[in-house]
Parts: C-alpha cells; sequence; structure tokens
C-alpha cells in the first residue's frame, strides 16, 4: 500500500513547479509562430518547454530505478481524448520515441518539451500526459497527469520575406510619389508631343515622339542614357543625324514658347522666339536649312 500511494505522489507532483503560480485550469506552455520556409529563411522548430519535477518522497527512495512512461494526448472538439498526432514530445531537448515520456524514479527534475508540426492546425491546443506504465502497477482508473497544458501554434508570414514585402511596397510609393509629385516640380516635361523636321532633299517630314520627355536632342552621335535616368528622372527624345554639325537642345518654355539651346542659327521669322505648332529654321555650319514644327 505505501508503494501505491507513493505513485500517486510522484503522478500528483509532477507540473507542481510550473502550476503553484498557475490559477488557470491548463497551463499555458507558449506559442509557437510558424511560417513556411524559403530560401531567404528557414524555419527552426520551436520547442516550447517546462522544468517537471518527477522526486521521490521518502517512502518511494526504493522506485529510484523504476521507470515510469507517460503518453502525449490532445482534447479533440468534442471534448474527447486523442493522441497527438502533430506534436512532437521532446525529453531534455531529444524527441521522445513514439511520443512516449519515459521517466527513471531517480531523475527528479525532466525538461518536457513540444513542438507543432507542420501540419498542426493553428489555434490552442490542450494537452495531457496519460499515464501508461507505472512501473507495472494497473491503475484502477484512467486519470490524467495534473491539469494539463495549453499551447498555441499561430501561422505567420515568413518574416524575411514580410520585410522584403514591407520594403518593397515602401520603396513602391516613395516612386509613385517622385514620379506623380516631385519629379514634376524638379524635371518638367515637354509640352508638345512629337515634332517634325523637314530635312533637305526629302518629301515628307520625319516625326519623332516625345511624350513624357524631358527635352529634345539633336546631334550627329548617340547619346546612351542610363536605365537610372529613364526610371526615376526623365528621359530625352535623341534624334541622330549627320545634318546637325553642332547639338541642339529644345525645352518647353511659357505658354507656347520654346527655348532653343545651340550655336547654330536659329530663324524664327516672323516671330521673336519659337513656339510650338510654329515652324521654325535651323541652318547649320555647312549653311543647310532645316526645318522643326512641333505639335
Amino acid at each position: 500500500m505505501k508503494r501505491f500511494f507513493t505513485i500517486i505522489f510522484l503522478a500528483s507532483l509532477a507540473l507542481v513547479t510550473v502550476a503553484c503560480n498557475d490559477d488557470s485550469d491548463s497551463l499555458n506552455w507558449g506559442e509557437t509562430r510558424y511560417f513556411k520556409s524559403s530560401f531567404l529563411q528557414e524555419y527552426e522548430p520551436v520547442i516550447m518547454s517546462k522544468t517537471l519535477n518527477f522526486s521521490l518522497n521518502e517512502d518511494g527512495s526504493d522506485l529510484a530505478d523504476a521507470e515510469f512512461a507517460f503518453e502525449l494526448y490532445e482534447k479533440n472538439v468534442n471534448g474527447g481524448m486523442e493522441m497527438a498526432k502533430c506534436v512532437v514530445l521532446y525529453k531534455n531537448g531529444e524527441p521522445c520515441p513514439n511520443n512516449t515520456l519515459k521517466v527513471r524514479g531517480d531523475e527528479g527534475n525532466v525538461v518536457v518539451g513540444v513542438e507543432f508540426t507542420a501540419e498542426a492546425i493553428d489555434g490552442y491546443h490542450e494537452l495531457y500526459l496519460k499515464e501508461v506504465s507505472l512501473n507495472g502497477l494497473d491503475r484502477i482508473e484512467y486519470t490524467t497527469l495534473g491539469k494539463g497544458f495549453v499551447a498555441r501554434k499561430k501561422t505567420v508570414m515568413n518574416p524575411t520575406e514580410m520585410w522584403l514585402m514591407l520594403i518593397s511596397i515602401t520603396l513602391l510609393i516613395c516612386y509613385l510619389l517622385w514620379v506623380i509629385i516631385f519629379r514634376p516640380m524638379f524635371f518638367s516635361h515637354l509640352k508638345f508631343t512629337k515634332v517634325d523636321i523637314f530635312y533637305p532633299g526629302l518629301t515628307d517630314a520625319v516625326t519623332e515622339r516625345t511624350k513624357g520627355c524631358r527635352k529634345l536632342i539633336l546631334t550627329n552621335a548617340p547619346i546612351k542614357q542610363s536605365w537610372l535616368k529613364k526610371i526615376f528622372f526623365v528621359k530625352d527624345t535623341v534624334v541622330v543625324n549627320e545634318l546637325w554639325t553642332s547639338k541642339v537642345t529644345i525645352k518647353s518654355g511659357r505658354g507656347r514658347e520654346l527655348r532653343v539651346y545651340t550655336t547654330l542659327s536659329v530663324d524664327t521669322y516672323p516671330l521673336d522666339v519659337p513656339e510650338r505648332r510654329e515652324k521654325f529654321y535651323v541652318t547649320n555650319d555647312d549653311n543647310v536649312r532645316i526645318g522643326i514644327e512641333t505639335w
């Protein structure tokens, strides 16, 4: 009979070190924030652990070499008990074979942990350690060890992917603000969407699109524009022809006015300055006269 009461004392004493300060029916062992692994960040399993005291009293000193076994059970949605299927049971940091915790009578404190697998559903899981074997003594009725404990699984987004997404959204917002609000304040666009260039000897004008550009450049050599300029700033329309013996740069001015920057001769007659939808002429160093009209 003394042996029987010693085993009962063992079962009731387990979990006492973590239960003494908890007024709830179940002990909270923590939360696992689970996320799917990716090449950016691998998921590291979370083991929620508590130190349980399996010390024997004086009457149980002869059970020091005895082995006691407990299986991990979970309360289902109907309130019944079933073997925990998506939870791994640990003892002192090592997985328990078949999710069975085995403790010797002389072990004293044991670190018991649980880990949720990827298949475990989100939410709170109410878990229990059910006695399988108390040194071969048959128990009259099933009892659970202590009052059980609660652990929570919460599926979240991969933290690195989340930060990458937040940074990307922030950069996108900043870029849109730059393009829509700030860039037009510092880098004005051309007010004409196309230009017709009348080269001598050609029946029809050469038409170039200028929509969304900052300036029109007429030159005899290609000008390379970086992708950075095209994305963050305002690209230029560059027209290459050997007749442009010196570079001609055209920008929009006030109203319909155009601003022409060149060392070549510019003829705007009868206007004082060139205007949009009014043809003007540029004479190159070889006295070739080229007509320009913007729309």
